[in-house]
């Protein structure tokens, strides 16, 4: 199976069988400067250079090998004796291979060699030098061999971490990393053996090997300009510089000092601390450390230098600058200006704040007074509401509880009809409006009528208007009239199954109110109480609809019967007339119910129940429903042959049933 692999594809999961032994391949002999890699990549290729480092891994033993300026890593698949192999010039033979960090980029090469038996030592012992002054490694010299290393002696000057130091011979200085960490100090005579690498400006020392030798003390370091410093001579070298602190500044690495030496500015780079940071600016100050120069690589010359510290006590101050300099009385007059503008500002402000509070203060007195009275008013429609008064009486109570909340508004009250109150034979929507004139709600109430009614054709919600668009045909049906409002607004409520329970319209005779929270907030308060007026006293009439009505066919029962009747008995007596009282029994239901079960019994009922009610002609009340017997109550009638007639319809055959 095919893999995407580190550079090249790669076979994964592969299954590997034995054909026969062959030969291994000639391999592709490889230069890291003039090879294409890409081409040679998973190659069998050999390689020769001379190992610089030698490391161990998880069993595993790694060699960088350098080769002029190009270097590889070589990994063999077993622990060997490594260290001998230091500077030693060596042959490989192997498998090309990319090297890639965590994010896929390609940092370096590799060959993967597969025993130590593909690894041959060309010379015969390494070839120590002895040691050589540093200045000579800054020119050209054929007697050096740059593929092996170099050994020099010096005094440490300059530790910049762990694994980097600058140490310098009376000749010159010189940059010395290594691969470990060094234990040396500034002061320390070392011996040093390492790899000569080309640096930024000027060579240094790689994989360098360090031995102290005893401890010591600095060397006097050389009095020198910025203006030499840029000349480049003075790179890596111990020296002296006095100049004019600028500024401090802060960096991830340390303190930046900005310093001015005749109008050359530099930066001298070392460790974080406070005597640094409280250094006063215009100070003259004399920095011992090491120059580096940078390098505009466009044309490879000198573009700046910094001059690296590594201890505070590197700093000596030899003039205090002066405590009022002409950034500092900028600053105090900038503050004293500023501090009598704000002075002016704080005054005005307190007085603004004060009149702003002193209205806030009134505004929310009055605000509670209000709230309380909102709460009273509708404590007193909550009362109407839970004693089962009318709609209509605790609506009134509510809208003008409303109207006193918001200032200039008018408020009315729609709800839903209630199957008593009727506009041209259909249902209408019920109107309290106190200070509406009656002209004004006549006319108003179609509009409203059509909204609260519902209707075949409106059923889908989709039809359903807009309050903004009812709102706009109140407005000007009033304006119409002569009644002029500004503004109104018209809101619809649902009740809490869902249903349209209302309309809570609101006019203004000026612009709307201020405080638009206020209103909303009332507005609210006063939706729910409509809501919740409407589904109480429609669950208060379902509860006495099912308490005085049978379940099943829908009739009054006894108690209802009971009632009516004491009411008839009373009007006869009053009136001196008579009445009747039939009673119906159906005989055989037990049969029907036996034979075609409780469903056809029930039905039976149901349909004597509606024949029942359908004998509107002869002006009677609903009969009462008790099991299978009827009683319906008859009223006065001219002919008293009606009492026998009247029970036929509903004795006739059940045809077609």
């Amino acid at each position: 199976m095919t893999g995407a692999g580190g550079y090249a594809p790669q076979i994964d999961e592969p299954k590997v069988g034995f054909v026969q032994k062959v030969r291994l391949p000639e391999p592709v002999k490889i230069d890291l400067l003039e090879v294409d890699l890409s081409a040679v990549d998973s190659e069998w290729c050999t390689f020769r250079g001379v190992v610089h480092t030698a490391r161990e891994r998880d069993g595993h033993t790694i060699l960088e090998i350098g080769a002029g300026q190009s270097d590889l890593s070589i990994q063999l698949p077993m622990p060997i004796h490594s260290d001998e192999l230091i500077d030693r010039e060596v042959s490989v033979t192997g498998v090309f291979g990319v090297q890639f960090n965590d994010r896929r980029q390609a940092i370096g090469h590799q060959i993967f060699v597969p025993s130590i038996q593909f690894l041959t030592v060309l010379d015969s012992a390494a070839t120590q030098s002895a040691s050589v002054a540093i200045s000579s490694l800054q020119r050209y010299n054929p007697d050096i061999d740059e593929r092996h290393t170099v050994a020099v002696s010096g005094t440490v000057v300059l530790r910049s971490d762990t694994n980097n130091i600058y140490i310098a011979d009376g000749s010159a200085g010189i940059q010395v990393r290594s691969e470990q960490p060094l234990r040396v100090f500034d002061g320390d005579r070392v011996s040093v053996r390492g790899f000569v690498s080309v640096g930024q400006y000027s060579p240094l020392l790689e994989h360098s090997v360090v031995t102290s030798r005893s401890p010591g003390v600095l060397p006097k370091p050389e009095l020198v300009s910025a203006k030499s410093a840029l000349e480049g001579r003075y790179d890596s070298e111990y020296v002296v510089m006095r100049a004019t602190l600028s500024e401090v500044r802060a960096s991830p690495d340390g303190d930046i000092l900005v310093l001015n030496d005749a109008g050359s500015f530099f930066d001298a780079v070392g460790p974080a601390s406070s005597k640094l940071s409280s250094l006063r600016p215009g100070s003259q100050l004399e920095v011992h450390g090491v120059c580096r120069v940078s390098v505009e690589k466009a044309r490879f010359s000198v573009e700046g230098f910094t001059l690296a510290f590594d201890s505070p006590q590197s700093i000596s101050v030899l003039q205090l600058g002066p405590w009022w300099d002409t950034r500092k009385i900028t600053r105090a007059l900038f503050t004293i200006v500023l501090i009598a503008a704000l002075a002016s500002l704080w005054i005005a402000l307190l007085r603004q704040k004060v009149e702003t509070k002193t209205s806030e203060l009134q505004a929310s007195i009055e605000a509670k007074r209000r709230a309380q009275q909102f709460d009273v008013a509708r404590n007193q429609v909550l009362e109407a509401i839970a004693r089962n008064a009318l709609p209509p009486e605790s609506m009134e109570m509510l809208a003008l509880a409303v109207q006193d909340q918001i200032a200039g508004s008018i408020c009315a009250i729609a709800l839903a009809p209630d199957g008593k109150s009727f506009l041209n034979g259909k249902p209408s929507a019920v109107l309290i409006a106190p200070d509406f004139s009656e002209v004004l709600q006549r006319e108003m109430l179609p509009v409203i009528s059509a909204e609260l009614v519902p209707s075949v054709d409106d059923a889908d919600s989709e039809n359903l208007r807009s309050d903004t668009e009812v709102q706009a045909d109140l407005l000007k049906i009033a304006n119409e009239l002569g009644v002029n409002f500004r503004d109104g607004q018209a809101t619809i409520i649902f009740s809490g199954t869902g249903e349209v329970a209302g309309l809570l319209i609101l006019f203004f005779r000026e612009v709307l109110p201020d405080d638009a929270d206020n209103a909303a907030r009332v507005l609210q308060s006063a939706s729910r109480l409509v809501s919740l007026a409407r589904d109480h006293w429609q669950m208060h009439q379902r509860l006495v609809f099912d308490a005085r009505h049978d379940a099943l066919t829908g009739l009054p029962n006894r108690t209802l019967a009971e009632d009516r009747l004491e009411q008839a008995l009373a009007r006869a007596q009053r009136r001196k007339q008579l009445f009747a009282v039939l009673c119906i029994d159906l005989d055989g239901f037990k049969g029907i119910n036996d034979n075609l079960g409780h469903h056809a019994g029930d039905e039976l009922l149901r349909i004597v129940a509606s024949r029942l009610r359908a004998l509107s002609g002869i002006r009677t009340p609903s009969p009462e429903s008790v099991g299978t017997s009827f009683s319906p109550l008859l009223k006065i009638v001219p002919e008293t042959r009606l009492c026998n007639q009247w029970p036929i319809p509903c004795l006739q055959p059940f045809e077609n049933r």
